[in-house]
């Protein structure tokens, strides 16, 4: 081999080693989880880039501070970083994305660059990965817009910028959001309004505060409306048609699949909002949603509730006086409390695609709490319990069921009503 070509191969593969290596992110801390795509890719030497950057950085700490305080009185940490139109529209900005993730600073991140769009709108976009169950799982792609105000780069949702090009159908204090694509149901979309103003009517709402509904035809469409360009959520089926949504409380807005507008389970989550006035919510709320509102698989109680005798029938080794929610797997895939029995050692919530089980257990204790006592007694057990784990001292305060008889006596529910 000549000299030339050594000295080739070797600049060939110096090349090679710097295009691969990530820059990392500091902070006068240390190093934060964090990369930028190499300056090879992305002019990272722009004045533009280094602004939207630090800005950025500065609004994930600003995140971080946000969520250590999220449940004590004080002002949003993360005002000053979203623009006043946002603030005005949303009085938790924050929660358009947190909602799906917890907050950016907690995750490890690339960061891929920044694209202007015109005169003031700017794009970041970024990709994050969490720890669980293993380290650099991928969570999704982030495209943000950043708006540059007299004051400086400020944060706009992009479901915000969005939800100017839907169209709109509004029934008393509902106002439903969809693409113009969307085969929206003018019939079921009356139908929810009434169901839903009847059941806010028993929680003892006398007046519902507007709440704003956006429909998507599927999960990687309603994601994209909210700035999410990849996700996991979008592979949870290869057909792409499972049903999901969501609801930003603070925010007066929920979201859902195709069929959402029959389906008022999300509406009553603003209602229970509206009732605690905080953010503390727990399990159980979501029993309530589907015992008085809808399952989100768009089946009855009565199924759902007849699957859920059937799993705990296959699963003998669950005790749900142990774990109301999640237990491991053994070898042949079924559900146990014993961590012993684990193949992996990982938690994971009962169901499948189709059912979730953590939902249809706290069906079934809200059933047995609302035959005993009516709205009232449910109401207690929704803002009494502060902590998932107080739930059962609340059973056996509410219902005279001490914890050690709890999985026999939901199984013997089951096998009688269902």
């Amino acid at each position: 081999m000549t000299k030339k070509v050594i000295v080739s191969a070797v600049l060939m593969a110096l090349c090679f080693a710097v295009v691969n290596e990530p820059l990392v992110a500091q902070e006068e801390n240390g190093e934060r989880n964090n990369t930028i795509r190499h300056p090879m890719l992305v002019d990272t030497t722009s004045t533009v880039f280094k602004e939207v950057y630090r800005f950025w950085c500065d609004y994930k700490q600003a995140q971080m501070e946000e969520f250590v305080m999220r449940n004590r009185p004080h002002t949003l940490k993360t005002a000053d970083f979203w623009a006043k139109e946002e603030l005005t529209e949303n009085p938790n900005p924050d929660m358009i994305l947190q909602s799906i993730y917890p907050p950016f600073a907690f995750m490890n991140e690339e960061f891929l660059g920044v694209s202007m769009r015109n005169d003031t709108l700017y794009e970041l976009q970024t990709i994050f990965y969490s720890h669980y169950p293993v380290e650099n799982t991928f969570e999704g792609v982030f495209t943000v817009p950043v708006v540059k105000t007299q004051d400086g780069y400020k944060l706009i949702n992009k479901l915000t910028l969005n939800m100017r090009k839907y169209k709109t159908y509004q029934i008393g204090w509902l106002t439903f959001y969809y693409p113009y694509t969307y085969p929206f149901d003018e019939e079921k979309a009356k139908e929810s309004f009434n169901r839903a103003n009847k059941v806010a009517k028993e929680l003892g709402i006398v007046e519902v505060t507007p709440i704003k509904y956006f429909l998507y035809e599927n999960q990687t469409e309603l994601l994209h409306g909210m700035g999410v360009d990849g996700s996991i959520i979008d592979f949870n089926l290869s057909n792409n048609i499972i049903h999901y949504g969501h609801s930003l409380w603070q925010n007066r807005k929920v979201d859902f699949t195709q069929g959402g507008e029959g389906i008022i389970h999300e509406l009553l989550h603003v209602f229970i909002y509206d009732l605690r006035k905080n953010n503390n919510g727990h399990r159980f709320d979501e029993g309530v949603c589907c015992y008085f509102g809808d399952n989100v698989n768009f089946t009855t109680n009565e199924y759902q509730l007849g699957r859920l005798k059937e799993f705990l029938n296959d699963n003998p080794q669950i005790n749900l006086s142990v774990n109301l929610a999640q237990g491991y797997k053994d070898v042949d895939g079924h559900f146990t409390n014993d961590s012993t029995a684990s193949v992996d050692g990982l938690l994971y919530g009962y169901g499948d695609s189709y059912s979730n089980h953590l939902y249809n257990i706290q069906v079934v204790i809200c059933e047995m709490i609302y035959k005993k006592g009516g709205m009232d007694l449910v109401k207690r057990m929704l803002f009494e319990t502060k902590r998932n784990e107080d739930e059962y001292e609340m059973i056996e305060m509410l219902l005279g069921v001490k914890r050690e008889e709890v999985n026999g006596v939901i199984r013997e529910y089951l096998r009688e009503k269902y």
